[in-house]
């Protein structure tokens, strides 16, 4: 006996098997013209914090009476192409801080754009932020609890889905803050406000740094492993400090800045929103005007044309009446 053939059967299940899924394209989300704004705006607040760099590395090189850093070492910008067609903006800036054996140890804020980024990219951008400088310089380096010398700024689209537990994690691991360019509402940030932000939170670190500090001159303590021990200060840390506070008066200085600009921005949409809803109902009474005028108009035309048909039927009325008379000879 033959065996049974199975072809009509395969052929069904190879008609009715599932296209293969499309493959995620991440470039489909980007919005290259608002990372473009956000680039731009990175770039000015990079220019303005050089200047507070050079400002701080200059009273710091005055108090020491020595040139330690050249000032072309305070910042620097890199582009930094991608395999997948990303590219990279990666800026830092060096803001002197306490100085160690007579040399300044720095608190560093790097600014990067990158077209899009998931939380798999947290920890290469990371290690591409320490490469590109010298981590010595950096204030408490390799000593216990590390946290806040340094900065991530990042922009850019965040692609998919990921927990906010995780998201918390990788930020407080690898010391990243998230520009979020687009508000709850959809709408894209401005300027000021990502600035504002900012110099907020560089007011509340130096803030938090500084009452440490003068914590410690005053009682003259320290704390080393879970002991609080009596000490003598020495060196330039009274001068530091001085010079971290007037740093500090000039961050809430800009801050303000940034909040009045932020206020004329928010006054400004709505003067704009009151004069488009003002022309809106400027053009609907118009319309509404411009209606009621084409209906008169045709009901006068109306009114016309009736007069006019019934002058006209009376004067044929008349002429027939006349003819009818000379018909019959009256």
């Amino acid at each position: 006996m033959a065996r049974p053939t199975y072809k009509n059967i395969y052929q069904y299940k190879k008609e009715t098997q599932k296209p293969p899924s499309k493959q995620y394209n991440p470039w489909r989300h980007v919005n290259k013209e608002e990372n473009r704004a956000h680039n731009n705006n990175f770039q000015a607040l990079h220019e303005s914090l050089i200047k507070i760099s050079i400002q701080q590395q200059q009273k710091t090189d005055g108090t020491l009476g020595v040139k330690t850093e050249d000032y072309s070492n305070l910042y620097d910008t890199k582009q930094i192409p991608l395999e997948d067609g990303r590219e990279i903006t990666l800026r830092y800036v060096k803001i002197p801080t306490i100085s160690n054996h007579n040399q300044p140890q720095y608190y560093i804020m790097f600014f990067i754009n990158i077209d899009y980024y998931s939380i798999n990219d947290l920890r290469s951008l990371h290690a591409l932020c320490l490469n590109s400088v010298d981590k010595r310089t950096i204030e408490g380096h390799l000593s216990h609890g590390n946290r806040g010398r340094y900065t991530i700024y990042l922009s850019g689209k965040q692609t998919k889905r990921t927990k906010n537990i995780y998201w918390n994690q990788a930020r407080d691991k690898y010391h990243i803050f998230k520009i979020n360019t687009i508000t709850a509402k959809g709408k894209t940030r401005s300027y000021a406000e990502v600035r504002k932000n900012i110099f907020s939170l560089i007011e509340k670190l130096f803030t938090k740094k500084l009452d440490r500090l003068v914590a410690r001159i005053r009682e003259g303590w320290h704390y080393y492993r879970d002991e609080k021990l009596q000490h003598n200060l020495y060196g330039h840390i009274k001068e530091d400090v001085e010079r971290l506070q007037d740093f500090l008066v000039q961050v809430r200085k800009t801050a303000r800045h940034f909040w009045k600009v932020m206020k004329r921005l928010k006054k400004a949409k709505q003067l704009e929103m009151q004069e488009k809803n003002a022309a809106e109902i400027n053009d609907a009474s118009s319309k509404y005007s411009n209606n009621i005028r084409k209906q008169t108009m045709q009901y006068v035309k109306l009114l016309n044309s009736v007069k006019n048909s019934c002058e006209n039927s009376k004067k044929v009325k008349k002429s027939r009446v006349a003819n009818e008379i000379k018909a019959f000879g009256v």
